[in-house]
C-alpha cells in the first residue's frame, strides 16, 4: 500500500509543481519544492499507516491538509 502511495504521491508532487513553477520567482522554487515534497510524504506516511492500523481517518485528514494547501 505504501508503494502504491508513494506513486501517486510522486504524481501529485509534479503535477502540482509544474502547475505553481510559472508563477514562482526564482526564490521560491526551492522553498515551495521542499515544502510540496514534506506535504507529500506525510500523505505517503498517514496512507501507509491507515492501511495498517485501519485507522482510515488518518490518511483521510492527511489529504485534506495536503489539499487545502492548493
Amino acid at each position: 500500500m505504501t508503494a502504491a502511495a508513494a506513486a501517486a504521491a510522486l504524481l501529485v508532487a509534479a503535477g502540482v509543481l509544474r502547475w505553481l513553477r510559472p508563477t514562482m520567482g526564482p526564490a521560491w522554487r526551492v522553498p515551495v519544492a521542499a515544502y510540496v515534497v514534506v506535504i507529500m510524504a506525510m500523505c505517503t506516511l498517514a496512507i501507509g499507516h491507515a492501511g495498517q492500523s485501519g485507522a482510515g481517518v488518518i490518511a483521510l485528514g492527511a489529504v485534506a491538509f495536503a489539499a487545502s494547501d492548493l
